[in-house]
């Protein structure tokens, strides 16, 4: 029990700490940060549940008991909101509603425990152990669905499905515990220290925003409703896509904020915004698209011309940002099409 209690402090400590570097981060960074942060806090309350268990009076067990049923109440919700708020621009306040069985059971649990009886509570305690799955086909719908609109870069897709997986064992784990006293809080506190060396990784790796998104600091001040955003963002995309801009291997920011008669730097917001990405980096991205489909069909053509064709000035630029975008080479690429 030592082992155990030691090992699901350390993870809980490590959930702290993810959790308020997250929310900090939310003031300079991607909103989506504050659903990430608060996340990892309440994954940590669920994990101290042993702490408490063994060091904690009896009043303070039942008190704590009652808000962990509730925070792991709030875990789909809050993940939804963090896959969502990565691509798009959800309605905090209509999202409300998702968080009425948390609040509810917060309030009332213990109560209700006492006057239900045991064997109703049990059958409420695995109503509770179902919940965050269904946020997790719920969101994971939900990206599958962006994927192809948004074209995230291979390391953001690999990130999200990572947390949507992590959810997913969580709430096995915790059923197996609850029915063969499964090491729940071993493997979830491994699960955490896992995380943060993903991070660390990313962040040593230069791709730290594929967890906490880039700074949007300098749009603050900019007052561009999220509605006007969308119709910015679909009105972009169009232009792009239909009349090929990104083609042309010359094209600059100004060039399309011109078309579209927005200022460069609200149209940097908005891409910036909603795709998770640079300019930059998203033109390359429908380049690379472009390349994907010729290196598949185009068999005979030589990969320098494929670069040109898609709006490469240089072949060393176009094999950078493919290999960025992908995880392969062009060549390789070509050769797993086969």
């Amino acid at each position: 029990m030592t082992f155990i209690l030691s090992i699901s402090t350390i993870g809980a400590i490590t959930g702290i700490y993810l959790g308020f570097q997250f929310i900090a981060n939310g003031k300079k960074f991607s909103n989506s940060n504050y659903y990430l942060g608060i996340f990892f806090l309440l994954l940590a309350i669920r994990i101290g549940k042993l702490l408490i268990q063994e060091l904690g009076a009896e009043v303070i067990q039942e008190l704590y008991f009652n808000v962990m049923h509730a925070s792991y109440l709030a875990l789909g919700p809050i993940i939804w909101l963090y896959i969502m708020s990565y691509f798009s621009f959800p309605n905090h306040r209509k999202n409300i509603v998702h968080f009425i069985p948390a609040l509810t059971l917060l309030l009332l649990a213990f109560q209700s425990r006492q006057i239900l009886g045991e064997y109703i509570w049990i059958n409420i305690y695995w109503s509770i152990q179902v919940h965050p799955l269904i946020y997790v086909l719920i969101s994971w719908k939900f990206l599958n669905q962006r994927i192809p609109s948004m074209k995230p870069t291979i390391n953001q897709v690999i990130w999200l499905r990572s947390v949507l997986g992590s959810v997913l064992m969580i709430a096995v784990m915790n059923a197996l515990y609850f029915v063969f006293h499964f090491p729940f809080y071993v493997v979830t506190s491994f699960l955490l220290l896992l995380t943060t060396y993903l991070i660390v990784s990313l962040a040593f790796n230069g791709k730290l925003n594929v967890v906490i998104g880039k700074s949007d600091k300098k749009y603050k001040n900019l007052n561009v409703k999220s509605e006007e955003i969308k119709d910015l963002w679909k009105n972009a995309r169009e232009l792009l896509k239909n009349n090929e801009l990104f083609l042309d291997d010359t094209l600059k920011l100004v060039h399309v904020s011109d078309q579209l008669n927005t200022p460069p730097h609200v149209l940097s917001m908005v891409i910036n915004s909603c795709s998770g990405q640079n300019f930059t980096d998203y033109i390359n991205s429908l380049r690379i698209e472009r390349a994907q489909q010729k290196l598949s069909e185009e068999r005979s053509k030589k990969i320098l011309a494929i670069a040109m064709e898609s709006g490469f000035s240089t072949l060393s630029a176009f094999n950078k940002a493919f290999k960025k975008t992908t995880g392969l080479k062009p060549s390789e690429y070509r050769s797993r099409a086969l």
